[in-house]
């Protein structure tokens, strides 16, 4: 029962985000899944992600990047 409220729970937030989508039409349904949206999600996380440890780099190393003395 854990396992079915786990995969409905995860269904529900993919296509919460855009990542899956249902259709119908008469006499079929479908459900998508929005790859190009997926790959530019992940590269922005990573691109943020990157960002994120250079700050953190920079700042643990006591070099700033920023324009404020």
């Amino acid at each position: 029962m854990r396992a079915i409220i786990a995969i409905v729970a995860l269904v529900l937030i993919l296509a919460l985000v855009g990542w899956v989508s249902f259709s119908t039409e008469p006499g079929r349904s479908s459900v998508n899944v929005e790859t190009e949206k997926i790959e530019r999600d992940i590269e922005g996380i990573s691109e943020s992600v990157e960002d994120a440890s250079d700050e953190i780099r920079d700042s643990a190393s006591g070099h700033s990047t920023d324009a404020s003395p």
